[in-house]
Parts: C-alpha cells; structure tokens; sequence
C-alpha cells in the first residue's frame, strides 16, 4: 500500500485541490467567486478527516483479513 501512512497529508492536498477545482469552475461557470481563504482551510481540514478515516479503516480491513486466513475466525 503506498498510503498506508500519511493519509492525513494525502487526503489534506485531495481537498485542498478540490477546492482550487471548484473555485475555478465557479469563476468559469458563473463569472465569480467569492473566494475565501477560510473555505480552503475547511477544504482542507476535511479532506485530512477522509484521508485519516481511509487509512485506519483499511489497515483495519486488512488486519481482520490476514487475522481470517490464519484461523483465528
């Protein structure tokens, strides 16, 4: 797995990016934005929260299934 660590930093650039995407295609679509640092920070933060979540909950997957093949189920 290559994100098995620093899945914080990982989902954190994801929604960080995100954000930049969505603030380009209001500036494209609607011919503004109200563009707020505060939002991207929000982005952010969020997108840390899912790249935590995903990490932890897949190495919890695959420990349960190493934990089945070796019997232990």
């Amino acid at each position: 797995m290559a994100c098995e660590k620093r899945g914080w930093i990982n989902g954190g650039w994801i929604g960080l990016i995100y954000g930049i995407v969505v603030l380009i295609l209001k500036v494209l679509l609607l011919g503004t934005a109200n563009f707020s640092p505060l939002l991207l920070f929000m982005d952010f933060c969020l997108g840390c929260m899912g790249g935590i979540c995903g990490v932890n909950g897949s190495l919890y997957y695959y420990k349960r299934k190493k934990e089945y093949k070796m019997g232990r189920y």
